[in-house]
């Protein structure tokens, strides 16, 4: 499984323990770490680039608040984010920032504009510890790998930070990804058209080969019926009668074994 972890510091706010926490996940089995895009380095550009390339889970481990997340060199807002990720979607998004499912004053929530991008997404309604934080992630990853599910991993991370940090029980939710119907009915339609075009390519085809073996026939039966001319020729030249050939045949078969064999 391909992970992604983007963890911005943001100048002004306290650092987290993202190290610790690309430590831990590291660890997990069946776990393939992509580049991270953390610290001073997290930049815009450097996230818009690393949504580019295709992962199974991208990890948001940052700083945020309702509508926005802040990077190294200021703040995203929710449809800027929606529009990088939707570049090469990865099956979960875990915005694990402050009130990532909260909406702003223009009633924008990270959350919910991923999920409105057809990707799902788990995020956070309150202010989420650190150390809480890192628990969902590992263990909402370590469940993954199972291949339970999107949301069975999801209930065994709650449950295990409702073990660890009661008080962050409730903090994380999943938002599944929203589909457009009428999008699934036109791939579905194209998809359809993708096979008949495929299956009349094969009926040309085939009537291609029908028509050279049609060829290869007239060819034969002109051979034939040239190689019959041929012998009704030397008949004729052997003093026997006109007609067709099987009735030439059988005179001669007369004239050459006349009073032998059976009647």
């Amino acid at each position: 499984m391909k992970v992604r972890v983007i963890a911005p510091e943001a100048a002004g706010l306290p650092p987290l323990a993202w190290w610790s926490e690309l430590a831990r996940l590291s660890e997990i089995d069946g776990v393939e770490m992509l580049p991270i895009i953390g610290g001073r380095g997290a930049t815009m550009a450097a996230v818009a680039r690393a949504c580019q390339t295709p992962s199974d889970v991208m990890i948001w481990s940052g700083h945020g608040g309702p509508g926005r997340l802040a990077v190294a060199d200021g703040f995203v807002s929710a449809d800027w984010l929606a529009c990088q990720i939707r570049q090469a979607p990865p099956g979960a998004v875990v915005i694990a920032a402050c009130q990532s499912g909260n909406r702003d004053e223009w009633l924008d929530s990270i959350a919910e504009a991923i999920s409105q991008a057809g990707i799902n997404c788990i995020g956070m309604w309150v202010s989420v510890e650190d150390r809480a934080a890192i628990v969902y992630n590992v263990e909402f990853l370590r469940a993954m790998v199972t291949g339970v599910g999107l949301a069975v991993s999801h209930r065994v991370a709650v449950k295990q930070v409702a073990m660890e940090w009661p008080e962050q029980a409730g903090a994380a939710f999943l938002m599944p990804g929203l589909s457009n119907g009428y999008g699934k009915v036109e791939k579905a339609i194209q998809g359809l058209k993708a096979g008949f075009d495929d299956k009349l390519a094969d009926v040309r085809n085939d009537i291609s080969e029908i028509g050279t073996k049609v060829d290869k026939l007239e060819t034969k039966v002109g051979y034939f019926a040239t190689e019959n001319q041929d012998l009704h020729d030397k008949l004729v030249e052997a003093g026997v009668e006109h007609g067709p050939v099987e009735d030439a045949e059988r005179q001669v078969g007369r004239k050459v074994g006349a009073g032998k064999g059976k009647r």
